[in-house]
Parts: structure tokens; sequence; C-alpha cells
């Protein structure tokens, strides 16, 4: 599984890459301002996050998101989104639990530069892949433009319930339910095409 998580991450890195590239040899006078969030049209971004949970504050976490929009030409953007939460469990088994966050994406970038602070907010749905389930999702943001990158600090808040099938003593199948409440500070850095 860790293969398969590096594999993916190297991947989008090069797709940045190779899409900035792209990017720089497309661009015209008429999109000539600094920040992309000042040029009206289409706007997509790509973010790998983190966040360690530590002792009894939320858990520790990888994620993979992407937002895709409208930018109105005044540092506004506006798009809808989904992504990838990767949970190393503490376990003996070493399992990885995943959700996937499906929300929509608010930001204000404040000046039309190369460096601009902005911020940001996801609200939405998570739903649980590992332990069948929905619930809520919400991502307040503070951070920094520069250039084609975002960084990024957000306080992220989740409710997911869990629903598990066992095998009790007696044979009989039955379903344990469960929420898990998490409260995570996030550490992402976002590449915006």
């Amino acid at each position: 599984m860790k293969k398969i998580l590096k594999t993916f991450i190297v991947a989008t890195i090069c797709l940045m890459a190779q899409t900035a590239v792209s990017a720089e040899e497309n661009t015209d006078s008429k999109n000539s301002n600094k920040n992309l969030y000042f040029n009206r049209g289409y706007r997509a971004n790509i973010e790998l996050n983190w966040s360690n949970g530590g002792k009894g504050f939320g858990f520790t976490h990888y994620g993979l998101t992407t937002s895709h929009g409208y930018s109105f030409g005044n540092g506004l953007y506006l798009g809808a989104g989904l992504g990838v939460i990767v949970e190393p469990h503490d376990g003996p088994s070493s399992d990885y639990f995943f959700s996937l966050p499906v929300f929509a994406d608010l930001k204000y970038s404040f000046i039309n530069g190369t460096v601009s602070p902005f911020v940001a907010l996801r609200g939405g749905m998570i739903i649980g892949t590992t332990y069948k389930g929905f619930g809520g999702y919400l991502r307040p943001s503070v951070g920094m433009d520069i250039w084609r990158f975002s960084l990024t600090l957000s306080y992220e808040l989740m409710g997911n319930p869990h629903r598990k099938p066992y095998t009790d003593l007696s044979g009989a199948t039955a379903t344990e339910s469960w929420r898990s409440n998490a409260n995570n500070f996030i550490v992402g850095i976002a590449f915006r095409f």
C-alpha cells in the first residue's frame, strides 16, 4: 500500500510540473495578471495535505484533493472538488482507512501579485469507504499564493460515521456502528492551473 501511495504522489508531482511548463508556454497578453484568480475563467488545483493529529486530537492522515471551478477575475474563486484521505490505523493490523471528501470550494485571494495571502472555505460531506458511512466536512483555511503554488494552513472538522459488520461468538452476523469526529490542523501545498 505504501508503494502505491508513493507512486501516486510522484505521478501527481510530475503532472504538476508538466502543467506548469505548458501553462508558461501558453500565456497571452489578455491574461497578464500575476495572480491566476484575477483572470476570469476556469481554474483548477491539486493539493497534497498532511495532518499529525497528536495526542487525543484528531488523527494522522494524508490527503489528495482536487477542485475545479470558476475565477471571477477579482480574486474570488468558486468551485467543487473531491479527494481521498488515507488514515494509517494505529492498531496491530496496520490497516489503512480511506475516506472521500466531496465539497464546495470558496476562495478569496487578496492581492493581484505573484505573492498574495488568501482565505478559503470548503464544506460538504465525507464518505467513509473502509467502514461505510456519510458525515459532514468543513475546512476553513488561510494561506499564501506564491506564483502557481498555494501554501495552506487549515482546520478540518469531520464527522464520519462507521458501520462494520462482524460475527459474534454465536455465529450470528451483526453490525457495529460508531462515529469518529476529527478536528485536525492540516498543512497543504497546492498547484493551481
